[in-house]
């Protein structure tokens, strides 16, 4: 395989968290810098430990070095060396017991200089945010050097960043531009000191470390990008284009759902995805965020924005939203193969999940730039531990990689409930984080959902349910179908307090909408949440038809037209689909339902998805 240098510093790999030896408490972040077993931290984080940072070899701190793809998770010990001798810099340098680290998790030092001056940094720490408790990332700008009135042996780096936090003292500060530490947080300001300084952060300069035992590595130039695999053809792979009529089947084109219902806002994040579609160089975003808050809506209403697939301008599109209920790996590379060859090529034959990405890949370079969208990837990801967000299954993973490094124009769009930890770093990809909505914009998806009241009553409901755009139009079904649309009614809801998990809250509204549902019309429900994607109405009545027959459903057909209008129901050109949140009550439900109604539903299901070739 060929390489290109494609990767920048690993934060996540560089990283460790500072702990209280005694009662395991995480006091702080610090980064591996010698593969001797050295680390740095701030003083204060190992204070925080209960250790004087001012008394060389005394106490002991514990050093946890995360799990990584490559390497297991290990608690050691560790004692601090050095420390600034009469100055007030905020940094000491670990001695780990045990002996050398990997020299692949030791990131490369050098002096900030006035280089770095607003040039943007990253950076990785442990601040708690929720789920989010094994690592984020930060971005930012670094400022400037800035003076002060403590005796510091270097000046201070001023940064600005919205996203550093208390938990990520000691974090690394990488310079994008030159691949380099160039310094360490130390403080963050605090809102309560002043509201106008929220994303002021301040940094111990990396330079101080040629004073330390550590001066031998530090590094004044640039560091050169890391390299990766680049996909080259495997000619054993490659069957020639055949041309016999009975191929198969085409590949059916997965197009972007048109079954998403009102959209608000986020405009800042269509303008996120129009950049990255103009910027040659980019060749893969990701969007994360709790499920259901917008993320594959957003990416929709992007692609009507731009004219994808629109044959006389726009770019094409092949997306793929993944069932978390099924492993879709090979299916999805198969299609993809299939697509980009104009289906000469019947990626089904090739034996494993590797060399079909692998193939996937190298006919990206081979067609004009195309948007490829892999919609809710969550499945495929490490739920926790230290490999949170990072892939599970190899042909996901391997088709990213090779996606990202060869030599091609195509755009991935990754949506996920969780990060992408593993592709941290890589020029050519970027990531945002899909937020809820405002108060204002989740007002307007009530109003634009036929509900109806004030703005304070509107605005209460946007609160009472964090802005999550899922939760508020299941909200809106219900209040216009038991009351109108008003949406005073809103506190009649079961759960509508704070009481309950986020998820459980949403199970009692798809509870609500459905409860005066008929049976013939609950029968409907169960079927379309089975279902893969959109129903035809004549596939749907087909099904419900043969399902009476054998008994597991009431013969009474459904009234369509009222789930319809209550928005319980969408329709697209494609068919009818659930809401998110009825889906999810129904597939939940359906766990317990008797095995052979759920093997007389899928059955059904699969023949028509043979029919059409899917």
């Amino acid at each position: 395989m060929k390489t290109t240098g494609i990767r920048r510093q690993r934060l996540r790999e560089i990283t460790v968290e500072v702990r209280d030896a005694h009662t395991g408490e995480a006091a702080g972040t610090g980064v591996l810098v010698s593969a001797d077993g050295l680390a740095v931290t701030c003083a204060h984080v190992v204070e925080a430990c209960g250790v004087d940072p001012r008394e060389l070899h005394g106490d002991d701190v514990l050093v946890r070095l995360p799990q990584t793809p490559l390497h297991p998770a290990i608690d050691r010990l560790a004692k601090v060396i050095w420390h600034p001798l009469d100055h007030d810099d905020d940094l000491v340098v670990l001695e780990l017991a045990g002996g050398p680290v990997p020299p692949e998790r030791v990131g490369i030092c050098g002096p900030a200089g006035e280089d770095a001056d607003g040039q943007p940094f990253q950076s990785w720490g442990f601040r708690l945010r929720g789920d989010y408790t094994k690592g984020l990332m930060a971005r930012g700008l670094v400022d400037a050097h800035v003076p002060s009135e403590r005796n510091y042996l270097y000046e201070p780096l001023q940064l600005t960043s919205a996203q550093l936090d208390s938990g990520m003292s000691g974090s690394a500060v990488l310079d994008i531009a030159r691949n380099l530490v160039i310094g360490f947080v130390f403080r963050v300001w605090e809102p309560g000191e002043s509201p106008k300084d929220r994303d002021l952060a301040f940094a111990v300069d990396a330079g101080l470390l040629a004073h330390s035992p550590l001066a031998d590595t530090i590094v004044t130039t640039s560091v050169p990008l890391g390299h990766v695999a680049q996909p080259v053809l495997h000619q054993g792979l490659v069957m020639p284009p055949t041309t016999e009529a009975t191929l198969d089947q085409q590949p059916v084109l997965n197009e972007p759902p048109s079954h998403l219902g009102a959209y608000v806002g986020r405009e800042s994040l269509l303008t996120f995805l129009t950049e990255a579609w103009a910027d040659p160089g980019c060749k893969l975003t990701g969007l994360f965020g709790p499920s259901g808050i917008g993320k594959t809506s957003l990416v929709r209403q992007w692609l009507g924005k731009i004219g994808a697939n629109d044959e006389a301008d726009g770019p094409s599109v092949f997306w793929w939203t993944f069932d978390p209920a099924k492993q879709e790996e090979d299916d999805f590379l198969v299609a993809l193969i299939g697509h980009l060859s104009g289906g000469a090529l019947k990626g089904a034959t090739i034996p494993s999940s590797a060399a079909k990405a692998n193939l996937a890949a190298y006919l990206l370079q081979t067609v004009p730039r195309v948007i490829i969208v892999l919609d809710d990837l969550s499945s495929y990801q490490m739920e926790s531990g230290d490999l949170y967000g990072c892939f599970q299954h190899s042909g996901i993973k391997d088709f990213v990689n090779y996606l990202i490094s060869a030599d091609q124009r195509t755009l991935a769009i990754l949506t996920s409930d969780l990060p992408f930890p593993e592709l941290e770093n890589v020029p050519g990809v970027v990531f945002a984080a899909v937020e809820p909505l405002n108060a204002d914009e989740g007002m307007r998806l009530l109003t634009m959902n036929g509900v109806h009241g004030d703005e304070a009553t509107l605005h209460s409901i946007v609160a009472d349910w964090g802005g999550h755009p899922q939760a508020l139009t299941a909200v809106a079904i219900y209040l216009r179908t038991r009351h109108l649309g008003d949406a005073r009614f809103a506190g009649d809801l079961p759960l509508g307090s704070a009481d309950g998990s986020f998820a459980d809250r949403l199970l009692a509204i798809g509870e609500a909408i459905q409860e005066r549902r008929s049976q013939a019309d609950r029968a409907a429900l169960e079927v379309l949440a089975l279902a893969r994607g959109p129903l035809p109405a004549d596939v749907l009545s087909r099904i419900l038809a043969r399902l009476a027959g054998t008994g597991h459903i009431p013969a009474a057909p459904s009234a369509l037209g009222d789930l319809l209008r209550s928005a319980a129901v969408r329709e697209s050109t494609a068919g009818f689909i659930p809401h998110p949140v009825l889906r999810n009550l129904y597939r939940t439900r359906l766990r317990k339902a008797p095995a052979e109604y759920l093997i007389a539903a899928h059955r059904l299901l699969a023949n028509h998805y043979y029919a059409i070739g899917v």
